[in-house]
């Protein structure tokens, strides 16, 4: 659902976005290379373990420059729009690295 949103909604298609990407060691979510931006999707019921990985993942992206979003499956399953806001206001304020 959420990347259907990434690709079909202007405020985010034009910015880059790729889904299950390799970064070093990780595999995101959802990354956008331009903006240095990661959506990192929050399982429900996520175990203590993924929640260590998760948190040592982002330390790992906090260090290289990106900014991560994270957003839990419940809120994207059950109110999409209030997400796409929330990621459209992060977005507004975050600079496009040149090339």
């Amino acid at each position: 659902m959420l990347w259907d949103a990434l690709t079909r909604d202007r405020r985010f298609a034009e910015q880059g976005f790729k889904r299950q990407v390799p970064v070093g060691p990780h595999i995101l979510d959802f990354v956008s290379f331009p903006l240095r931006v990661v959506i990192s999707i929050v399982p429900e019921g996520e175990s203590s373990l993924a929640r260590r990985a998760r948190e040592e993942t982002r330390a790992w992206l906090d260090e290289r420059g990106y900014r991560v979003s994270e957003v839990s499956a419940r809120a994207v399953e059950s109110d999409l729009a209030s997400v796409k806001e929330e990621l459209a206001a992060m977005l507004a304020n975050t600079p496009v690295l040149k090339t």
